[in-house]
């Protein structure tokens, strides 16, 4: 028996994209072997995707209650809103191997809330939270970190559902 082919993908560090470039290494590996007399030859295939460590929130591949808007004091220029108490978005695909935390920039209106990083669905394993404190208004900032508790296995769907503090305002 053998083993499959290995190698290595040396890539550049962050290139001076902007803040706002929504930006990832995607890689495919193929394969053909020679067949065999009287058979084809086999094929396959592979194509990952992997996401810089910083990740702008308004480019989530989905969401629900969630909206991107303009904003020229958001990093990226452009940031999330209007979320209220089960509002989700996510990523995907998302791998959280070696990574045991997470942390946010945000801006609230009100009270603030909590900032709720699930797998795979609104209400699938929660794996961290991140307590989003009052910042004073929609163009002051704060950040906040989620300490994670996610398998090291696997691809899944990052949720980011917010929710209201227990017997707290939101």
């Amino acid at each position: 028996n053998r083993q499959g082919c290995s190698g290595t993908v040396t890539v550049e560090q962050e290139s001076g994209h902007a803040k706002s470039a929504n930006i990832a290494l995607v890689l495919t590996a193929s394969y053909t072997d020679n067949g065999a007399t009287g058979s084809q030859p086999l094929e396959g295939f592979a194509t990952r995707k992997l996401s810089p460590k910083e990740i702008q929130a308004e480019h989530f591949a989905g969401q629900t209650g969630a909206t991107a808007v303009d904003n020229t004091s958001a990093e990226g220029g452009r940031r999330v809103s209007s979320l209220d108490p089960g509002d989700s978005f996510y990523f995907e695909p998302f791998s959280l191997k070696g990574i045991n935390k997470v942390t946010v920039r945000y801006a609230s209106t009100g009270a603030g809330g909590l900032a709720e990083f699930r797998l795979d669905s609104p209400t699938g394993p929660l794996v961290g939270t991140a307590d989003l404190t009052a910042s004073g208004g929609t163009s002051v900032y704060r950040t906040a970190s989620a300490t994670l508790t996610a398998p090291e296995t696997g691809n899944h769907r990052l949720y980011v559902v917010a929710a209201a503090r227990t017997g707290g305002p939101t």
